[in-house]
């Protein structure tokens, strides 16, 4: 049988197209015939480039989501807090609570966010700083503001 190798890859997301382009041939189809070992991270320095890699591709993953999604009236909503909230599985529960809400009164909710600390905040209150919400909200429906605040 004939091996098969790519050249390229092609990664499309709504109206976005990534192409990459390999330097080198890559088998793929085939298994392993091997165990994969991971080393021993001795050196701190791997440790933060690991770190830095999956960072990079959690941002790329999450483009690729809005991509996908957006349309032509896409919502940016930031969430506060009056009171400091340092709890993450409270700050869940009370964007759980708020998206229920929301389609209980009958509005569409497909929606992607990220939980960001308030660091100058933080320094004032000497914590890591009040957790808020970065919300994007992929409907064309007009979400009045009174009931946003109510919710």
């Amino acid at each position: 049988m004939a091996e098969a190798h790519v050249m390229a890859r092609v990664v499309i997301s709504g109206d976005i197209v990534e192409v990459y382009e390999y330097s080198s041939p890559i088998l793929c189809g085939n298994e392993r015939k091997y165990d994969v070992v991971h080393r021993d991270r001795e050196v701190v320095d791997d440790e933060y480039a690991k770190r830095d890699d999956n960072l990079f591709r959690s941002r790329q993953t999450l483009r690729r989501i809005i991509w996908a999604n957006k349309g032509r009236y896409t919502k940016f909503i930031t969430l506060t807090y009056a009171q400091t909230v340092l709890d993450i599985r409270q700050v869940q529960r009370d964007i759980t609570t708020f998206v229920q809400y929301l389609r209980r009164k009958g509005y569409k909710m497909d929606y992607v966010y990220v939980l960001e600390n308030q660091k100058e905040r933080g320094e004032k209150e000497g914590n890591e700083g009040c957790l808020h919400v970065h919300m994007l909200v992929f409907n064309d429906q007009k979400l009045p503001l009174d009931l946003l605040n109510k919710a």
